[in-house]
């Protein structure tokens, strides 16, 4: 089956690094939340997407240019939103 000039490499059991239970959950869920994101949106007549992508969303510094970047975003969609409520 193996000739003499092949190699077979062995791992060890405990080389293999196992994720932890949290790890696991944490990519379920990050998935899952992905996967609604993706459904929801083609449930909605209006979609309004700020260009917040380049800003640090975990921190507080960038707040104010988040919430200026979605209020003209709401701003421009108003126009859309007003025709889809007379519709």
């Amino acid at each position: 089956m193996f000739g003499h000039d092949d190699v077979i490499d062995y791992v060890a059991i405990d080389e293999i690094k196992t994720p932890s239970l949290m790890a696991v959950l944490g990519k379920a869920l990050d998935y899952t939340i992905e996967e609604r994101k993706k459904s929801e949106f083609f449930n909605c007549d209006l979609l309004i997407s700020p260009e917040v992508q380049s800003f640090n969303k975990l921190g507080t510094s960038d707040l104010k240019l988040i919430y200026d970047e979605g209020r003209k975003a709401a701003l421009e969609a108003l126009p859309r939103i007003k025709e889809l409520l007379r519709s």
